[in-house]
């Protein structure tokens, strides 16, 4: 086992300093899978996110191991440098600073990086809570379905985001 399967492993058993620092080693690799630095991306967002973190048992300790969040924007820079061409990571990163730091996420911008690679459903996260729950209602549900079964933090934040979108959509029908 790789230490990136290692630290997912930790991830979805909600083993989350385990998870960090394993992660951590793993993406000192150049090697390193994209999905590992993004799923470490999102366990120090989870952190940042105050009151609202999964994990508040830990979450002083990943602070100041992150320096608040300045370990998350380095992570960041990491997927960005060595994944210039990702949608996924181009996504989660504007998503992120839009969520944890309330930048300018426009839904053109959303729609530009999944029309640069519609195979990769991830930005319908975002785009599904534009468009009143019709045009991307089915790709949202298939979204959900993918995000529960990753069981990552970062998955279950978006689908979290996702069923509290859909229960709100449902409600006005």
């Amino acid at each position: 086992m790789t230490l990136a399967e290692q630290a997912l492993s930790f991830d979805r058993e909600r083993r989350i300093l385990a998870a960090v620092e394993t992660y951590e080693q793993a993406i000192k690799s150049i090697d390193a899978p994209l999905w590992a630095i993004l799923n470490l991306e999102g366990i120090y967002w989870d952190a940042c996110s105050g009151p609202g973190c999964s994990f508040p048992e830990v979450q002083d300790d990943l602070l100041n191991r992150g320096g608040g969040g300045y370990r998350l924007l380095e992570i960041m820079q990491i997927a960005k440098a060595r994944f210039p061409e990702s949608t996924v990571a181009e996504f989660w990163r504007r998503y992120i600073l839009m969520r944890w730091l309330d930048d300018d996420f426009p839904q053109d911008a959303c729609q530009q990086i999944f029309d640069r690679d519609p195979s990769e459903q991830t930005p319908l996260l975002y785009l599904y809570a534009f468009d009143g729950g019709r045009k991307w209602e089915p790709e949202a549900r298939q979204l959900l379905a993918r995000f529960k079964a990753e069981g990552t933090v970062l998955a279950s934040s978006a689908a979290s985001f996702l069923t509290s979108v859909m229960k709100h959509y449902d409600s006005e029908d």
